[in-house]
This record gives C-alpha cells, sequence and structure tokens, in this order.
C-alpha cells in the first residue's frame, strides 16, 4: 500500500508540474527582462553638399579646401584651439571637394563620418566615427589649409579617434 501511494504522489507531482510548466505562474513573479531598443537616432534628409554652420560673427577671409574620401559623408567641425567654442562647420558628401573662407584663428579640426545624417547633435547616430586632429590649424588672411579627409598610407594628417560625445 505505501508503494502505491508513492506512484500516486510521483504522478500527481509530475501532473502538477506539466500543468504550472504549462501555465508559467513565474512570469508574474519574475517577468523577463524586456528587450532594450536599439540605440539609434531619427535618420534626416542629408544636408547640401557644402553646406555650413556657421557659429562666429567674425569675417571668413581665410581659404579652406576640403577634399573627402568615398563611401561615407562627412560633417567637419573647426573649433577655437583655446576657448573649444565651434567657429564653422561643413557637411561634405563622400568623394566631394568644397572651397571656402573661415575666421581668421587657430583651431582644432573635429570631423565625423557617416551615412544616415541623423542632425549635428546625433551626427551619423551610432555608426558615428569620428576624428580629432592632434595639432592646431591656423588661418590667416594670406595663408587657409587645403585639407584631404581619405585614409592613405603615410598621409600627412595623422587622426586621433573621439567618441561621438566628446566632438
Amino acid at each position: 500500500m505505501a508503494e502505491d501511494l508513492r506512484s500516486v504522489i510521483g504522478v500527481a507531482v509530475v501532473v502538477v508540474f506539466m500543468i504550472l510548466a504549462a501555465s508559467r505562474p513565474w512570469e508574474a513573479l519574475f517577468p523577463a527582462k524586456p528587450e532594450e531598443p536599439e540605440a539609434g537616432c531619427h535618420v534626416l534628409p542629408l544636408p547640401e553638399n557644402g553646406a555650413v554652420w556657421v557659429y562666429s560673427g567674425a569675417p571668413r577671409t581665410s581659404p579652406l579646401t576640403l577634399s573627402t574620401g568615398a563611401g561615407a559623408n562627412y560633417f567637419v567641425k573647426f573649433e577655437d584651439e583655446t576657448s573649444h567654442a565651434p567657429i564653422i562647420a561643413f557637411f561634405i558628401y563622400g568623394k566631394s571637394t568644397i572651397e571656402a573662407d573661415v575666421p581668421v584663428g587657430t583651431y582644432v579640426m573635429k570631423y565625423a563620418i557617416g551615412k544616415d545624417w541623423c542632425g549635428i547633435n546625433d551626427l551619423f547616430g551610432p555608426d558615428t566615427y569620428a576624428n580629432r586632429a592632434p595639432k592646431a590649424l591656423t588661418f590667416t588672411i594670406d595663408s587657409g589649409h587645403t585639407i584631404e579627409l581619405a585614409r592613405r598610407r603615410g598621409g600627412n594628417l595623422p587622426v586621433d579617434e573621439i567618441k561621438r560625445h566628446d566632438f
């Protein structure tokens, strides 16, 4: 009789376990962690090639030529070397060249590379690749700069990769 009782209890335990497994009551006590949405951005239409953001009221008298590599778009920003205030920025399509004038001064150049434009705050979203020229560039009335932003072996513009939030 004791053996029959153990068999009945064993079968009852298995049935109860199967019912609980099918109804999943533990989900109410331990809900699954919600999936985190992918960090993305709201993709915007691309600005025009050569679009300019001017942050300084200083006259723009020093020449600048910017050329970019193929395969992505570029957002190039010049910041005052001392105050780090933005002075001027440009949007340039890949494999393009623009010519512009910038205010006289000494600037740190930063540039972001990507495909989908998310605005000046989010740049190219999570796929942004950002760089900073380690040496400041000086612009005068008499001399400007011609800069080619394309990776190449033996290039003459070293850059440091930076985080998007440091842009």
